[in-house]
């Protein structure tokens, strides 16, 4: 067996036809499919119930929270394949998916966490509206450098990791949020990570996912220690920037301060200056010239920054 899928659910009975339905047709024939029930109270599961394809296979388990990241361990738990491929139950793939996959592998064997591009698309959306490239690069990537750009460089209805990478380092970590970016820098500090540019995955917005009911709590919610926002920050901060011998560190530093520093400009864009100098108080030095200058204004009488941010804001418009 090549490829495991996973897919964890939980209350997506709209959605999980859909996505199970892109799985079985995909173009790879060698795989196996993993649905992980965890917990649904909306009858999801039903709407599996006549699917007669010997690939497939059901785990219905007590809700274990984690943002579906418990749910696909019990998947990896379970799973045959040589590598495991995710894909969250409201997001689907095209036809030639896996098969990106495997291209990629073909160019790095050595690789531990792969991913094809994808892409955002608001619910609803027809694909047949839609152009897909056909070809795009496929090439290996410094992770820390590449997520500190674009955060989403490698997204968790795109990627997949080896079988031993789960042997070596466990599952996913039990976070509420942010689970995927925790695993994937665990990942990319012991392994190769590689992309392909080819768009083969789909991610939908508007559909009152996991990640949308999360960024609606944290507006309400007090960030009091780094891992309350960032998982994957906090992590690294405790186990990785202290290790000199790590070749990547500059890199790190690069991506540990590129996610505190859009939690800072997010604060600020809501008007929270307090949150946002209190964020600004976990960078790590040395800072590039725009955070040095943020971090300054961020210390300047309150009044004073109010009237600057009004002044910036009538500027924009």
């Amino acid at each position: 067996m090549f490829f495991s899928v996973i897919v964890p659910l939980y209350n997506k009975r709209k959605y999980i036809r859909r996505c199970v339905d892109s799985v079985l047709g995909q173009s790879f024939p060698d795989f196996e499919l993993i649905v992980v029930d965890d917990g649904s109270t909306d009858g999801s599961h039903e709407e599996l119930a006549d699917i007669q394809d010997p690939r497939f296979s059901l785990i219905r388990v007590s809700n274990m929270g984690g943002a579906g990241g418990q749910a696909r361990n019990v998947g990896m738990e379970n799973a045959a394949g040589e590598w495991f491929a995710f894909l969250d139950a409201d997001d689907l793939w095209l036809p030639g998916h896996l098969d990106e996959l495997r291209k990629v592998i073909g160019f790095y064997p050595d690789a531990g966490l792969i991913s094809s591009g994808w892409r955002e698309v608001a619910d609803g959306t027809s694909l047949d509206n839609l152009e897909f490239p056909e070809k795009g690069r496929i090439r290996s990537i410094d992770y820390f450098l590449e997520a500190s750009r674009v955060i989403g460089i490698v997204n968790c209805s795109s990627a997949a990791i080896k079988r031993e990478v789960f042997l070596e380092i466990g599952g996913f970590s039990n976070f509420r949020s942010g689970p995927d970016l925790e695993y994937w820098v665990r990942i990319a500090l012991k392994w190769t990570v590689a992309i392909s540019d080819s768009i083969t995955a789909i991610y939908f917005r508007g559909n009152n996912g996991n990640m949308e009911q999360i960024a609606k709590e944290k507006k309400s919610n007090t960030v009091k220690e780094l891992r309350d926002f960032s998982p994957s920050v906090a992590w690294l901060c405790d186990h990785a920037l202290d290790k000199t011998a790590i070749g990547n560190k500059e890199s790190i530093l690069i991506y540990v301060n590129s996610r505190i520093f859009n939690a800072v400009k997010g604060a600020l864009y809501q008007g929270d200056y307090q949150s946002a100098r209190y964020y600004s108080g976990f960078m790590k030095k040395p800072l590039n010239k725009i955070q040095k200058i943020w971090k300054r204004i961020l210390y300047l009488p309150e009044i004073l920054f109010v009237v600057l941010r009004r002044v910036f804001f009538l500027l924009k418009r």
